[in-house]
């Protein structure tokens, strides 16, 4: 489960979009953490997340902090992107291999 996230990590820090979305189910479940869907499939986080990292040369996730409960991981992340870095915690649902569903608190921003 942790080489699945590590791996998820590494390919956003490359900003490589096809190694980055690769990690996820094709219906994968991107939630705030008010319960808010803010994307759903690989799709959409192939046209929301790529555009991000076209965007910010700088984007960099770092792990501070990692738990694993059941098929939970949960990471403390400091994340850097056009110049500003913010902190969240952000919790991996891994089943069969594959990102199903990440919960990212506070929301994420692009």
């Amino acid at each position: 489960m942790t080489h699945l996230v590590d791996r998820q990590v590494a390919a956003y820090n490359a900003r490589d979009i096809e190694a980055f979305v690769a990690c996820f189910a094709w219906d994968v479940e991107l939630v705030d953490g008010n319960g808010n869907t803010v994307m759903t499939g690989r799709e959409e986080m192939r046209v929301r997340y790529g555009a991000m990292f076209e965007r910010h040369p700088d984007l960099h996730a770092e792990v501070l902090t990692r738990i694993e409960v059941g098929p939970w991981t949960i990471d403390h992340e400091r994340t850097t992107a056009g110049g500003r870095t913010m902190e969240a915690a952000v919790a991996y649902l891994v089943r069969d291999g594959l990102i199903v569903r990440s919960i990212l608190m506070p929301p994420l921003e692009d």
